[in-house]
């Protein structure tokens, strides 16, 4: 049975507050036992599924009844469609009850993670409306999905499990950012550049998703670089990724993880000016797309608009310079438009 409209809009706030929250919310089949929905939170290595029961409200009198509905059952999230006031926050607290509301109050808790935000109000709406709000479009999940639609733009035809596989988030997350892009006129049919979604992106990236998935940064030598102990691809990007361009006085590498093997067979330090950056390899590519060609023993290229902005985003200004020429090149707007 297809959930309400209303319903729907309420899920969809839940799941932008659960990204807020930096919180990975993957949807499981739908199970009989459950009148609602199974949905596993996610938080770096700690993970719980959890039973989600959307409510319109929770009202004081409701907390005990609520408490004893789920004292017996599998864990259990409330969805709640409208603000929590603190007093009812600290009944649900009191009363061991896990929930989220649509102004981004929550009390959850797995694993290592511990949640407690009270007090949040809704935004105001302005009284004449001139523009879809973009919430916080660029934060770490959504930028993992922007990045997916600018270097595969066929994605905006794919399913959102397909976006969600390629960018490395929930479906839920996917769902989030496709839904915000839209309101805003990206993707087709819309009436903004595609070009424009790369600026704004490549402008966040340093301080937003790029900062969130550094694993580590060495001082070492650029001239011999090895993939020794990374136990999976090493991808190339930045001055090393464009050396017909610009002499390589730095690298930034993406891996699946940090590899202390690596780190030693490379003789890497980690005193002095850094000029090696390592970040998490978060994407994977789309299975009709080709993975990054060989530039060297065991290395890939990484994918062109990540090269694009580890080059416009660099202190170096010669390094600035070629960015201009390898977004003509490679992540140019013929590309993506």
């Amino acid at each position: 049975m297809e959930m309400l409209n209303t319903e729907q809009e309420v899920l969809e706030r839940l799941l932008t507050q659960l990204d807020d929250l930096e919180l990975r919310a993957e949807f499981q089949a739908r199970d009989d036992r459950y009148p609602d929905h199974v949905i596993t939170l996610t938080h770096g290595r700690s993970s719980e599924l959890y039973h989600l029961e959307i409510t319109p409200a929770v009202k004081p009198s409701a907390v005990p009844r609520l408490a004893r509905f789920t004292a017996h059952s599998e864990a259990t999230l409330l969805g709640i469609g409208s603000v929590v006031t603190p007093p009812v926050a600290s009944m649900l607290g009191e009363a061991g009850l896990q929930y989220v509301d649509v102004a981004g109050n929550a009390r959850i808790r797995f694993g290592d993670v511990r949640i407690d935000v009270q007090g949040r109000r809704p935004a105001k709406a302005p009284k004449q409306r001139l523009a879809p709000s973009t919430g916080n479009l660029f934060s770490a999940a959504r930028a993992q999905v922007i990045f997916a639609l600018l270097e595969w733009p066929d994605l905006w035809r794919e399913s959102q499990r397909a976006v969600a596989d390629t960018a490395g988030v929930s479906v839920g997350q996917a769902h989030s950012a496709l839904t915000l892009l839209r309101e805003v006129g990206f993707g087709p049919g819309g009436h903004r550049r595609t070009t424009d979604l790369l600026d704004q992106w490549v402008t966040a990236f340093p301080t937003g998703l790029g900062e969130k998935i550094v694993l580590a940064r060495f001082r070492g030598e650029i001239a011999d670089l090895r993939t020794d102990g990374a136990g999976g691809p090493v991808y190339m990007s930045g001055e090393v990724a464009a050396s017909e361009l610009v002499r390589p006085l730095s690298a930034v590498l993406y891996v699946e993880e940090l590899e202390s093997r690596m780190v030693i067979k490379n003789r890497w330090r980690s005193d002095g000016d850094p000029n090696i950056v390592l970040r998490r390899a978060f994407w994977s590519t789309p299975p009709y797309e080709n993975a990054g060609h060989h530039v060297g023993p065991g290395f890939r290229s990484a994918p062109a608009v990540l090269v694009f902005a580890d080059l416009v985003t660099h202190d170096d200004p010669r390094v600035r310079a070629s960015a201009e020429e390898w977004r003509q090149r490679i992540a140019g707007p013929d590309r993506h438009s």
